[in-house]
Protein backbone atom coordinates (compact mmCIF):
# COMPACT_ATOMS: atom_id res chain seq x y z
CA UNK A 1 0.00 0.00 0.00
CA UNK A 2 2.99 2.44 0.97
CA UNK A 3 4.56 1.82 -2.81
CA UNK A 4 1.07 2.19 -4.30
CA UNK A 5 0.21 5.97 -2.81
CA UNK A 6 3.80 7.44 -3.17
CA UNK A 7 3.77 6.47 -6.85
CA UNK A 8 -0.06 7.44 -7.73
CA UNK A 9 1.25 10.84 -5.19
CA UNK A 10 4.57 11.52 -7.26
CA UNK A 11 2.31 11.14 -10.93
CA UNK A 12 -0.66 12.67 -10.46
CA UNK A 13 0.68 15.26 -8.50
CA UNK A 14 3.36 15.72 -11.36
CA UNK A 15 1.56 15.20 -14.16
CA UNK A 16 1.49 18.72 -15.69
CA UNK A 17 5.33 18.42 -15.52
CA UNK A 18 4.93 15.10 -17.86
CA UNK A 19 3.24 11.33 -18.11
CA UNK A 20 6.16 9.19 -18.11
CA UNK A 21 7.29 6.36 -16.56
CA UNK A 22 10.32 3.87 -16.13
CA UNK A 23 10.64 1.06 -13.74
CA UNK A 24 13.03 -1.87 -14.23
CA UNK A 25 11.07 -5.58 -14.37
CA UNK A 26 13.12 -6.71 -11.06
CA UNK A 27 10.70 -4.19 -8.75
CA UNK A 28 8.19 -5.87 -6.94
CA UNK A 29 4.81 -7.03 -7.76
CA UNK A 30 3.35 -3.73 -5.74
CA UNK A 31 5.44 -1.27 -7.81
CA UNK A 32 4.71 -2.97 -11.47
CA UNK A 33 1.46 -3.05 -10.81
CA UNK A 34 0.60 0.35 -9.68
CA UNK A 35 2.69 1.64 -12.96
CA UNK A 36 0.56 -0.72 -14.78
CA UNK A 37 -2.85 0.93 -13.20
CA UNK A 38 -1.24 3.86 -14.21
CA UNK A 39 -0.77 2.93 -17.83
CA UNK A 40 -4.69 2.47 -18.18
CA UNK A 41 -5.25 5.80 -16.80
CA UNK A 42 -3.03 7.27 -19.94
CA UNK A 43 0.49 7.53 -18.38
CA UNK A 44 3.32 6.24 -20.74
CA UNK A 45 4.86 3.33 -18.87
CA UNK A 46 8.68 1.82 -19.77
CA UNK A 47 10.02 -1.53 -18.22
CA UNK A 48 13.17 -2.06 -18.98
CA UNK A 49 15.41 -5.35 -18.24
CA UNK A 50 18.63 -5.99 -15.94
CA UNK A 51 21.94 -6.75 -17.18
CA UNK A 52 24.73 -8.60 -14.99
CA UNK A 53 26.32 -5.55 -14.41
CA UNK A 54 23.04 -4.16 -12.63
CA UNK A 55 22.53 -1.37 -14.93
CA UNK A 56 19.43 -1.29 -16.76
CA UNK A 57 19.34 -2.32 -20.75
CA UNK A 58 17.77 0.71 -22.28
CA UNK A 59 15.70 -1.04 -25.20
CA UNK A 60 14.43 2.46 -26.00
CA UNK A 61 16.98 5.23 -25.25
CA UNK A 62 16.14 6.87 -28.08
CA UNK A 63 12.64 7.24 -27.05
CA UNK A 64 13.77 8.48 -23.46
CA UNK A 65 16.30 11.02 -24.98
CA UNK A 66 13.42 12.24 -27.45
CA UNK A 67 10.79 12.64 -24.25
CA UNK A 68 13.87 14.50 -21.79
CA UNK A 69 15.21 16.07 -25.33
CA UNK A 70 11.21 17.78 -25.32
CA UNK A 71 11.45 18.36 -21.77
CA UNK A 72 14.88 20.63 -22.15
CA UNK A 73 13.14 23.04 -24.68
CA UNK A 74 10.47 23.47 -22.51
CA UNK A 75 12.42 24.64 -19.56
CA UNK A 76 16.10 23.94 -18.94
CA UNK A 77 15.87 21.62 -16.41
CA UNK A 78 19.59 20.81 -14.25
CA UNK A 79 17.43 17.12 -13.68
CA UNK A 80 16.98 16.59 -17.34
CA UNK A 81 20.83 17.78 -18.42
CA UNK A 82 22.31 15.34 -15.61
CA UNK A 83 19.82 12.47 -16.95
CA UNK A 84 21.65 13.41 -20.92
CA UNK A 85 25.14 13.13 -19.15
CA UNK A 86 24.36 9.66 -18.13
CA UNK A 87 22.37 8.55 -21.56
CA UNK A 88 25.18 10.32 -24.01
CA UNK A 89 27.81 8.74 -21.90
CA UNK A 90 26.49 5.15 -22.42
CA UNK A 91 26.06 5.75 -25.91
CA UNK A 92 29.76 7.09 -26.05
CA UNK A 93 28.78 10.31 -27.78
CA UNK A 94 31.11 12.61 -25.14
CA UNK A 95 31.21 15.54 -26.59
CA UNK A 96 27.18 15.87 -26.16
CA UNK A 97 27.66 14.37 -22.63
CA UNK A 98 29.97 17.37 -21.59
CA UNK A 99 27.58 19.75 -23.14
CA UNK A 100 24.78 18.63 -21.41
CA UNK A 101 26.85 18.60 -18.53
CA UNK A 102 28.29 22.43 -18.44
CA UNK A 103 24.29 23.59 -18.93
CA UNK A 104 23.63 22.32 -15.29
CA UNK A 105 23.58 25.28 -12.76
CA UNK A 106 22.09 22.92 -9.39
CA UNK A 107 23.44 19.29 -9.37
CA UNK A 108 21.13 17.34 -7.95
CA UNK A 109 23.64 14.04 -7.90
CA UNK A 110 27.00 15.55 -7.65
CA UNK A 111 28.82 11.93 -7.25
CA UNK A 112 27.43 10.54 -10.26
CA UNK A 113 27.66 13.83 -12.61
CA UNK A 114 31.54 14.43 -11.62
CA UNK A 115 32.32 10.47 -11.58
CA UNK A 116 30.69 10.46 -15.63
CA UNK A 117 32.60 13.41 -16.36
CA UNK A 118 36.03 11.88 -15.22
CA UNK A 119 35.17 8.73 -17.16
CA UNK A 120 34.63 10.71 -20.14
CA UNK A 121 38.02 12.26 -20.07
CA UNK A 122 39.36 9.24 -19.15
CA UNK A 123 38.20 7.38 -21.58
CA UNK A 124 38.90 10.72 -24.03
CA UNK A 125 42.42 10.04 -23.13
CA UNK A 126 42.49 13.30 -21.19
CA UNK A 127 44.28 12.23 -18.13
CA UNK A 128 44.62 16.02 -16.47
CA UNK A 129 40.91 16.82 -16.74
CA UNK A 130 39.84 13.12 -15.75
CA UNK A 131 41.88 13.25 -12.16
CA UNK A 132 39.79 16.88 -11.51
CA UNK A 133 36.28 15.29 -11.81
CA UNK A 134 37.56 12.49 -9.80
CA UNK A 135 38.66 14.04 -6.98
CA UNK A 136 35.65 16.31 -7.02
CA UNK A 137 33.44 13.15 -7.36
CA UNK A 138 35.19 12.06 -4.11
CA UNK A 139 33.43 15.16 -2.01
CA UNK A 140 30.40 13.08 -2.40
CA UNK A 141 31.44 9.74 -2.76
CA UNK A 142 29.20 7.18 -1.43
CA UNK A 143 32.05 5.25 1.25
CA UNK A 144 31.55 1.77 -1.00
CA UNK A 145 32.98 3.95 -3.88
CA UNK A 146 35.54 5.59 -2.58
CA UNK A 147 38.31 3.03 -2.81
CA UNK A 148 37.56 2.49 -6.85
CA UNK A 149 37.86 6.25 -7.42
CA UNK A 150 40.77 6.38 -5.98
CA UNK A 151 41.93 3.42 -8.20
CA UNK A 152 41.10 5.09 -11.30
CA UNK A 153 42.71 8.82 -10.14
CA UNK A 154 45.89 5.70 -9.52
CA UNK A 155 45.19 5.02 -13.35
CA UNK A 156 45.17 8.43 -14.68
CA UNK A 157 48.79 8.97 -12.86
CA UNK A 158 50.04 5.82 -14.52
CA UNK A 159 49.28 6.89 -17.45
CA UNK A 160 50.52 9.79 -17.21
CA UNK A 161 53.75 8.04 -16.32
CA UNK A 162 53.50 9.80 -12.96
CA UNK A 163 54.86 6.86 -10.43
CA UNK A 164 54.57 8.33 -7.50
CA UNK A 165 51.19 9.70 -7.01
CA UNK A 166 50.22 6.63 -8.87
CA UNK A 167 51.45 4.39 -6.04
CA UNK A 168 49.96 6.91 -3.82
CA UNK A 169 46.93 6.33 -4.79
CA UNK A 170 46.42 3.30 -5.06
CA UNK A 171 47.91 2.83 -1.35
CA UNK A 172 45.04 4.40 -0.55
CA UNK A 173 42.84 2.58 -2.17
CA UNK A 174 44.34 -0.74 -0.76
CA UNK A 175 44.18 0.55 2.59
CA UNK A 176 40.51 1.32 2.22
CA UNK A 177 39.82 -2.11 0.19
CA UNK A 178 42.32 -4.08 -1.02
CA UNK A 179 41.91 -5.26 -4.40
CA UNK A 180 43.17 -7.39 -7.20
CA UNK A 181 43.66 -3.97 -9.37
CA UNK A 182 45.64 -2.12 -6.91
CA UNK A 183 47.89 -4.61 -6.20
CA UNK A 184 48.66 -5.57 -9.31
CA UNK A 185 50.04 -1.98 -10.37
CA UNK A 186 51.53 -1.30 -6.98
CA UNK A 187 53.98 -4.52 -7.96
CA UNK A 188 54.00 -2.95 -11.64
CA UNK A 189 55.01 0.32 -10.46
CA UNK A 190 58.01 -1.27 -8.22
CA UNK A 191 58.81 -3.36 -11.02
CA UNK A 192 59.22 0.18 -13.28
CA UNK A 193 60.87 1.87 -10.17
CA UNK A 194 63.45 -1.11 -9.95
CA UNK A 195 63.83 -1.20 -13.87
CA UNK A 196 64.35 2.67 -14.29
CA UNK A 197 65.10 4.29 -10.91
CA UNK A 198 68.00 1.59 -10.12
CA UNK A 199 69.42 0.53 -13.54
CA UNK A 200 72.31 -0.83 -11.84
CA UNK A 201 70.33 -3.44 -9.85
CA UNK A 202 72.37 -2.84 -6.44
CA UNK A 203 69.27 -2.10 -4.22
CA UNK A 204 66.46 -4.86 -4.22
CA UNK A 205 64.03 -3.10 -2.31
CA UNK A 206 62.20 -2.11 -5.02
CA UNK A 207 61.90 -5.64 -6.56
CA UNK A 208 61.18 -7.15 -2.94
CA UNK A 209 58.40 -5.16 -2.66
CA UNK A 210 56.64 -5.73 -6.56
CA UNK A 211 56.80 -9.65 -5.15
CA UNK A 212 54.99 -8.57 -2.22
CA UNK A 213 52.42 -7.08 -3.54
CA UNK A 214 51.72 -9.08 -6.44
CA UNK A 215 52.20 -12.24 -4.18
CA UNK A 216 49.27 -11.34 -1.82
CA UNK A 217 47.60 -10.40 -5.12
CA UNK A 218 48.13 -13.99 -6.34
CA UNK A 219 47.31 -15.46 -2.79
CA UNK A 220 43.84 -13.22 -3.12
CA UNK A 221 42.71 -13.99 -6.71
CA UNK A 222 44.78 -17.11 -7.72
CA UNK A 223 43.54 -16.97 -11.14
CA UNK A 224 43.74 -13.71 -12.51
CA UNK A 225 46.33 -13.60 -15.21
CA UNK A 226 47.49 -10.36 -15.33
CA UNK A 227 48.73 -11.09 -12.05
CA UNK A 228 50.76 -14.30 -12.91
CA UNK A 229 52.20 -12.58 -15.82
CA UNK A 230 53.75 -9.60 -13.85
CA UNK A 231 54.69 -12.05 -10.62
CA UNK A 232 56.05 -14.12 -13.31
CA UNK A 233 58.94 -11.40 -14.20
CA UNK A 234 59.42 -10.61 -11.22
CA UNK A 235 60.62 -14.26 -10.16
CA UNK A 236 62.72 -14.21 -13.12
CA UNK A 237 64.81 -11.07 -12.26
CA UNK A 238 64.99 -12.88 -9.20
CA UNK A 239 66.26 -16.13 -11.03
CA UNK A 240 63.53 -18.32 -9.51
CA UNK A 241 63.37 -19.65 -13.17
CA UNK A 242 60.80 -22.81 -12.33
CA UNK A 243 58.07 -20.49 -10.27
CA UNK A 244 58.22 -18.26 -13.32
CA UNK A 245 57.55 -21.16 -16.12
CA UNK A 246 54.34 -22.54 -13.87
CA UNK A 247 52.92 -19.30 -13.67
CA UNK A 248 53.50 -18.86 -17.35
CA UNK A 249 52.46 -22.18 -18.10
CA UNK A 250 49.07 -21.71 -16.19
CA UNK A 251 48.54 -18.83 -18.50
CA UNK A 252 49.08 -20.84 -21.70
CA UNK A 253 46.89 -23.56 -20.54
CA UNK A 254 43.83 -20.61 -20.80
CA UNK A 255 44.79 -19.19 -23.46
CA UNK A 256 47.86 -19.04 -26.21
CA UNK A 257 48.87 -15.00 -25.00
CA UNK A 258 51.83 -14.07 -27.27
CA UNK A 259 53.69 -12.08 -23.87
CA UNK A 260 53.48 -15.21 -21.84
CA UNK A 261 55.35 -16.98 -25.07
CA UNK A 262 58.29 -14.30 -24.86
CA UNK A 263 58.54 -14.33 -21.39
CA UNK A 264 59.20 -18.63 -21.72
CA UNK A 265 60.95 -18.14 -24.57
CA UNK A 266 63.45 -15.63 -22.38
CA UNK A 267 63.87 -17.66 -19.85
CA UNK A 268 65.14 -20.67 -21.86
CA UNK A 269 67.29 -18.02 -23.00
CA UNK A 270 68.82 -17.39 -19.57
CA UNK A 271 68.91 -21.74 -18.74
CA UNK A 272 70.84 -21.73 -21.83
CA UNK A 273 67.57 -23.52 -23.53
CA UNK A 274 68.24 -22.20 -26.59
CA UNK A 275 66.54 -25.23 -28.84
CA UNK A 276 63.63 -24.33 -26.95
CA UNK A 277 63.40 -20.61 -26.93
CA UNK A 278 64.42 -20.78 -30.84
CA UNK A 279 61.46 -23.01 -31.18
CA UNK A 280 58.43 -20.22 -29.86
CA UNK A 281 60.49 -17.12 -31.21
CA UNK A 282 60.17 -18.52 -34.88
CA UNK A 283 56.45 -19.35 -34.25
CA UNK A 284 56.43 -15.99 -33.12
CA UNK A 285 57.99 -14.49 -35.87
CA UNK A 286 55.84 -16.34 -38.46
CA UNK A 287 52.69 -14.73 -36.83
CA UNK A 288 54.25 -10.77 -36.73
CA UNK A 289 57.55 -9.72 -37.66
CA UNK A 290 59.05 -8.09 -34.22
CA UNK A 291 62.62 -6.47 -34.08
CA UNK A 292 63.11 -7.41 -30.78
CA UNK A 293 61.96 -11.17 -30.90
CA UNK A 294 64.54 -11.24 -33.99
CA UNK A 295 67.15 -9.95 -32.22
CA UNK A 296 66.69 -12.46 -29.03
CA UNK A 297 66.37 -14.92 -31.34
CA UNK A 298 69.36 -13.98 -33.36
CA UNK A 299 70.86 -14.48 -30.15
CA UNK A 300 69.99 -17.47 -29.71
CA UNK A 301 71.22 -18.98 -33.22
CA UNK A 302 74.80 -17.26 -32.45
CA UNK A 303 75.19 -18.96 -29.12
CA UNK A 304 74.64 -22.50 -30.16
CA UNK A 305 77.32 -21.40 -33.17
CA UNK A 306 75.09 -21.33 -36.32
CA UNK A 307 76.55 -17.77 -38.05
CA UNK A 308 73.87 -18.01 -41.02
CA UNK A 309 70.67 -17.76 -39.63
CA UNK A 310 72.13 -15.44 -36.73
CA UNK A 311 72.90 -12.70 -38.81
CA UNK A 312 69.74 -13.80 -41.04
CA UNK A 313 68.08 -11.41 -38.34
CA UNK A 314 70.18 -9.23 -37.01
CA UNK A 315 70.30 -8.13 -41.12
CA UNK A 316 66.54 -7.86 -41.16
CA UNK A 317 66.35 -5.83 -38.42
CA UNK A 318 68.86 -3.60 -39.85
CA UNK A 319 67.50 -3.59 -42.90
CA UNK A 320 63.85 -2.37 -41.54
CA UNK A 321 65.40 0.02 -39.62
CA UNK A 322 67.60 1.94 -41.72
CA UNK A 323 70.39 0.70 -40.16
CA UNK A 324 69.79 2.50 -37.03
CA UNK A 325 69.19 -0.20 -34.67
CA UNK A 326 71.99 -0.30 -32.54
CA UNK A 327 71.55 -3.29 -30.70
CA UNK A 328 71.57 -5.28 -33.79
CA UNK A 329 74.84 -3.65 -34.71
CA UNK A 330 76.39 -4.32 -31.78
CA UNK A 331 75.39 -8.02 -31.81
CA UNK A 332 76.13 -8.26 -35.33
CA UNK A 333 79.81 -7.38 -34.62
CA UNK A 334 80.06 -9.38 -31.60
CA UNK A 335 78.90 -12.51 -34.14
CA UNK A 336 81.47 -11.42 -36.49
CA UNK A 337 84.14 -11.06 -33.88
CA UNK A 338 83.69 -14.70 -32.77
CA UNK A 339 83.45 -16.21 -36.37
CA UNK A 340 86.66 -15.12 -37.32
CA UNK A 341 85.85 -11.70 -39.15
CA UNK A 342 87.42 -9.27 -36.82
CA UNK A 343 87.63 -6.73 -39.78
CA UNK A 344 84.04 -6.40 -40.19
CA UNK A 345 83.40 -6.28 -36.74
CA UNK A 346 85.82 -3.68 -36.26
CA UNK A 347 83.90 -1.49 -39.22
CA UNK A 348 80.56 -1.79 -37.52
CA UNK A 349 81.63 -0.35 -33.85
CA UNK A 350 83.30 2.25 -35.75
CA UNK A 351 79.86 3.07 -36.44
CA UNK A 352 77.84 2.64 -33.63
CA UNK A 353 76.33 5.55 -31.12
CA UNK A 354 78.71 5.22 -28.62
CA UNK A 355 77.34 7.50 -26.44
CA UNK A 356 73.92 5.79 -26.02
CA UNK A 357 75.38 2.14 -26.34
CA UNK A 358 78.29 2.77 -24.18
CA UNK A 359 79.02 -0.30 -22.76
CA UNK A 360 78.14 -2.30 -25.35
CA UNK A 361 80.53 -0.24 -27.42
CA UNK A 362 83.21 -0.47 -24.67
CA UNK A 363 83.06 -4.10 -23.90
CA UNK A 364 83.19 -5.30 -27.93
CA UNK A 365 86.07 -2.99 -28.51
CA UNK A 366 87.82 -4.74 -25.73
CA UNK A 367 87.59 -7.68 -26.49
CA UNK A 368 88.51 -7.06 -30.67
CA UNK A 369 91.43 -5.49 -28.85
CA UNK A 370 92.09 -8.48 -27.18
CA UNK A 371 92.07 -11.13 -29.99
CA UNK A 372 94.59 -8.42 -32.04
CA UNK A 373 96.90 -9.20 -29.26
CA UNK A 374 96.60 -5.94 -27.84
CA UNK A 375 96.20 -6.93 -24.36
CA UNK A 376 97.25 -3.57 -22.58
CA UNK A 377 95.27 -1.58 -25.29
CA UNK A 378 91.95 -3.83 -23.99
CA UNK A 379 92.55 -3.07 -20.36
CA UNK A 380 93.24 0.53 -20.40
CA UNK A 381 90.07 0.53 -22.71
CA UNK A 382 88.19 -0.74 -20.04
CA UNK A 383 89.75 1.21 -17.09
CA UNK A 384 89.41 4.46 -18.81
CA UNK A 385 85.52 3.51 -19.65
CA UNK A 386 84.99 2.77 -15.43
CA UNK A 387 86.20 6.43 -14.72
CA UNK A 388 82.98 7.45 -17.24
CA UNK A 389 80.66 4.58 -16.01
CA UNK A 390 81.96 4.14 -12.56
CA UNK A 391 78.99 1.97 -11.43
CA UNK A 392 78.75 -0.41 -14.77
CA UNK A 393 78.96 -3.93 -13.67
CA UNK A 394 79.11 -4.84 -16.89
CA UNK A 395 82.13 -3.26 -18.25
CA UNK A 396 83.90 -4.55 -14.93
CA UNK A 397 83.09 -7.60 -15.58
CA UNK A 398 84.63 -7.57 -18.71
CA UNK A 399 87.79 -5.95 -17.23
CA UNK A 400 88.47 -8.77 -14.23
CA UNK A 401 88.18 -11.58 -17.66
CA UNK A 402 90.77 -9.66 -19.55
CA UNK A 403 92.61 -9.26 -16.39
CA UNK A 404 92.60 -13.18 -15.43
CA UNK A 405 94.24 -13.76 -19.09
CA UNK A 406 96.62 -11.50 -18.62
CA UNK A 407 97.39 -13.15 -15.12
CA UNK A 408 96.67 -10.38 -13.07
CA UNK A 409 94.51 -12.22 -10.89
CA UNK A 410 94.43 -10.18 -7.49
CA UNK A 411 93.70 -7.04 -10.17
CA UNK A 412 90.74 -9.15 -11.43
CA UNK A 413 89.57 -10.18 -8.15
CA UNK A 414 89.10 -6.68 -7.11
CA UNK A 415 87.07 -5.96 -10.39
CA UNK A 416 85.09 -8.96 -9.58
CA UNK A 417 84.16 -7.70 -6.45
CA UNK A 418 83.08 -4.40 -7.71
CA UNK A 419 80.50 -6.10 -10.49
CA UNK A 420 78.97 -7.84 -7.49
CA UNK A 421 78.93 -4.81 -5.04
CA UNK A 422 77.13 -2.91 -7.85
CA UNK A 423 75.10 -6.06 -9.27
CA UNK A 424 73.75 -8.08 -6.25
CA UNK A 425 71.27 -10.08 -8.45
CA UNK A 426 74.20 -11.97 -10.52
CA UNK A 427 76.63 -11.98 -7.42
CA UNK A 428 76.47 -16.00 -7.66
CA UNK A 429 77.12 -15.99 -11.64
CA UNK A 430 80.53 -13.51 -10.50
CA UNK A 431 81.54 -16.17 -7.54
CA UNK A 432 81.28 -18.82 -9.61
CA UNK A 433 83.05 -17.69 -12.66
CA UNK A 434 86.25 -16.51 -9.66
CA UNK A 435 85.98 -19.87 -8.38
CA UNK A 436 86.09 -21.82 -11.36
CA UNK A 437 88.62 -19.61 -13.33
CA UNK A 438 91.25 -19.44 -10.60
CA UNK A 439 90.71 -22.51 -8.82
CA UNK A 440 94.27 -23.69 -10.33
CA UNK A 441 96.45 -21.03 -9.04
CA UNK A 442 95.12 -21.27 -5.59
CA UNK A 443 98.17 -21.74 -3.82
CA UNK A 444 99.01 -18.04 -4.79
CA UNK A 445 95.72 -16.47 -3.43
CA UNK A 446 95.21 -18.73 -0.26
CA UNK A 447 93.41 -16.16 1.75
CA UNK A 448 90.68 -15.12 -1.79
CA UNK A 449 89.85 -18.69 -2.47
CA UNK A 450 88.15 -20.66 0.49
CA UNK A 451 85.92 -18.02 0.57
CA UNK A 452 85.04 -17.77 -2.95
CA UNK A 453 83.84 -21.56 -2.72
CA UNK A 454 81.91 -20.94 0.18
CA UNK A 455 80.29 -18.11 -1.78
Amino acid sequence: EANSWAIFGIAYANRSKGNHIIVSKIERSSILESCQFLEKDGFEYISLSIQKNIYCKIGKTNFIKEKLLALLNEENSDWVNELLVDIYFREKNYEDAKNCFYNVKNFKSKFESFYTMGEIYFYESNYEDAIKFYQESLKNAPKGKIAFIYCRIGNCYFKLSDLENAKKYYLKANNLQSSKHSLLNLGKIEYLYHQKVNENKNNLDHLYDARKYLLLGFHGYPDDLFIKYELAKVEVEFGNYNFAMRHLDDILKVNNDRYALIEKAKIYQLEKKFGYAIDIYEKLIKEEEDKYIMLDLGKCYAMIGKREPALKYFNRILEITDGKDECAKIEKARLLRKTGSPEEAEEIIDTADKENNFEFYVVEQANLYYEQGKHNEAEQLLIDSIKKKPNNYRIYYALAKIQKKLGKLEDAIESINKAISINKLNSNVYFYQLAHHYHSDIQYLPGYMPILYTE
